[in-house]
């Protein structure tokens, strides 16, 4: 935190209005894990699974970066000595530095548009990255400092990992993991409620890789071939993923190692025997 970040928070506080903070809601919404869902299930199901594997793949690697960060650094929200308040805290998980809902939005906003390589789609992710990236000041739950060096690492990452991964998946997948994992090992010596975003996201990279595997080798579920069957398609495999991260949810105990279990069932449920069932039903 710098000089200066907190009193202007308190403007932004001072400031607030009940349109504002509805908006501003649903702004923040850009960057969390429901609308990520959403969006890559349509891309998956319905367009291009290459594609989808290789956002989430890049947005994981963000977000475990993320956690490395923000759980070393330790920095405290602002608003957790009663400095300024913060509307919808729920959402505030984990430590402040970096933000992670700004680094989410940049990370899947900018990996989609580098790979269509259409300059409207690199001004809508900067658009969106901005836009959560203010939505996090607003509502009071990151500093100025949190969001810059947030934006900037969704930014790095995908113009790092896009082509990259493209070419090398299978090392890529490896390559993560086995850095993330003394980062694992060590947050459980000194466990922290406030990690568990980073052993949430452990699990969804494991969950990637084993799906990835699975899907390709076993099923090599095709493409829609009519509207009707991707709408279809999409609307089943929303339903299938909040119904499956529901349950999971409500069957899996609490703690930092079954928060990763959780997730990387999540993900290789929905990634790899997902597939699996359209493609026995022939959807």
């Amino acid at each position: 935190m710098f000089p200066g970040e907190l009193g202007f928070l308190q403007a932004l506080e001072a400031a607030r209005t009940a349109f504002g903070n509805t908006l501003f809601e649903i702004i923040t919404f850009l960057g969390e894990e429901t609308l990520l869902i959403v969006f890559l299930a349509v891309l998956y199901f319905a367009l291009d699974k290459q594609l989808a594997r290789n956002i989430t793949f890049v947005t994981l690697t963000s977000l475990a970066l993320n956690g490395v960060i923000k759980n070393l650094v330790a920095l405290p929200r602002p608003f957790a000595d009663g400095a300024v308040t913060c509307v919808r805290p729920e959402t505030a998980t984990g430590y402040s530095f970096p933000s992670g809902h700004t680094q989410t939005a940049a990370s899947w906003s900018f990996a989609f548009a580098r790979s269509r390589k259409k300059p409207v789609l690199w001004i809508l992710a900067t658009v969106v990255t901005l836009a959560v990236g203010f939505s996090r000041l607003y509502l009071g739950a990151h500093y100025p400092s949190d969001v810059v060096v947030g934006a900037l690492l969704g930014l790095l990452t995908p113009l790092l990992l896009c082509n990259a991964y493209a070419r090398h998946p299978s090392r890529l997948y490896a390559g993560v993991l086995l850095l993330s994992t003394p980062f694992l090992v060590f947050f459980l010596a000194n466990p922290d409620p406030l990690f568990e975003d980073f052993f949430k996201v452990y699990g969804m990279l494991g969950g990637l890789w084993l799906s990835d595997w699975f899907e390709t080798r076993f099923v090599q579920l095709k493409a829609p071939s009519t509207l009707s069957l991707c709408i279809l398609r999409v609307l089943l495999a929303v339903v299938a993923l909040l119904t499956l991260k529901f349950v999971l949810d409500f069957l899996v105990p609490e703690g930092l190692l079954w928060d990763a279990m959780r997730y990387f069932l999540l993900v290789f449920l929905a990634l790899g025997a997902l597939p699996l069932g359209f493609k026995s039903c022939k959807l």
